[in-house]
């Protein structure tokens, strides 16, 4: 949901200052394709949209933002793709040494369609 929004935009309205620097940014705000003002944050464990959580056990969101020339920027109105990446962890309490301690890992690249 997050990437195909990201993706279909129709502008990027504020990305924080760590978006171009190598540990990268945890919050993106966008307008939709309908005019409404959409924001993605890490908030603790939570990754949440407009402050309704999406995903719980978030251990970590990244995003790097690039301009045309794929360099990075924390210029919202130069950002041309957006590279995420959103690693889980299980929401239940696990020892560590468990099988049921999962991880996952998901990473993505969208460039802007509407740009």
């Amino acid at each position: 949901t997050m990437l195909n929004e990201v993706r279909s935009a129709t502008a990027i309205t504020m990305v924080p200052g760590t978006c171009d620097l190598p540990a990268g940014a945890t919050s993106i705000s966008i307008t939709d394709q309908g005019g409404t003002a959409v924001q993605y944050q890490l908030v603790g464990s939570d990754l949440q949209r407009n402050g309704v959580t999406l995903v719980g056990g978030v251990e970590s969101l990244r995003i790097w933002c690039y301009d045309a020339n794929e360099d990075p920027t924390d210029v919202a109105m130069n950002v041309r793709t957006v590279h995420v990446q959103i690693g889980t962890r299980t929401e239940s309490g696990v020892s560590s040494s468990s099988e049921r301690n999962q991880h996952a890992l998901m990473e993505s690249r969208v460039r802007l369609r509407n740009f």
